[in-house]
C-alpha cells in the first residue's frame, strides 16, 4: 500500500513550496520577560522546547518503501538506529553524501526524481508542558532536505 496517495509524488512538483505549514519567516525566540529577552539564552526560555539529541532513525530507498505502520506509529523502532538531531544523515555513516556545484550524480530529468531517492524517517518521544495548550505552539523544524513530512501522535 503506497503511503502517498496522490496522483504525482509531491516531491516531484517543483511548485509546491508547503502544505499545513505558517509562512516562512525569521526564526523568533520567545521569552518571558524583558530582562529575559535581553539575556538572550535561547536555550534558557521555558517557552521554547529543544528537541536536539539522539533520535531513532531508519533509511529507506525510497519514500514508497516506509510501511503504513511507520506513519500511523503502531510499531517498534527499539531495533532503528540512532543518530543526532541536528546532522545530515550522510555525515553520519548512512548513503553516500552528493555534493556538486557541476554535474549531478544521477540522471536529470525534472521534475522526475531517479527510482531510488533515499528517505530517511526520524522519531523521537517529547511532551510538551501543560500550560502550552493554552496558547499557540509552533514546531520549528530548523533545517531539512527536499520534503518533510511530520507526524505528531504517531
Amino acid at each position: 500500500m503506497s503511503l502517498f496517495k496522490y496522483p504525482i509524488k509531491p516531491w516531484e512538483m517543483p511548485e509546491l513550496t508547503h502544505l499545513n505549514r505558517i509562512r516562512s519567516r525569521a526564526t523568533l525566540t520567545p521569552y518571558p520577560t524583558n530582562k529575559a529577552a535581553l539575556k538572550a539564552e535561547r536555550s534558557e526560555s521555558p517557552l521554547l522546547k529543544m528537541l536536539n539529541g539522539k533520535w531513532h532513525f531508519k533509511l529507506y530507498k525510497k519514500p514508497e518503501d516506509i510501511p503504513e505502520a511507520v506513519i500511523k506509529g503502531n510499531f517498534k523502532d527499539a531495533k532503528w538506529a540512532k543518530i543526532d538531531v541536528p546532522g545530515n544523515w550522510t555525515m553520519q555513516g548512512y548513503d553516500k553524501p552528493h555534493y556538486t556545484n557541476v554535474i549531478m550524480p544521477f540522471e536529470n530529468k525534472p521534475p522526475f526524481v531517479p527510482e531510488e531517492n533515499p528517505t530517511g524517517v526520524y522519531r523521537t518521544d517529547f511532551t510538551v508542558k501543560k500550560d502550552w495548550c493554552k496558547r499557540r505552539t509552533i514546531l520549528h523544524i530548523g533545517g531539512s532536505e527536499s520534503c518533510t513530512w511530520i507526524y505528531l501522535n504517531g
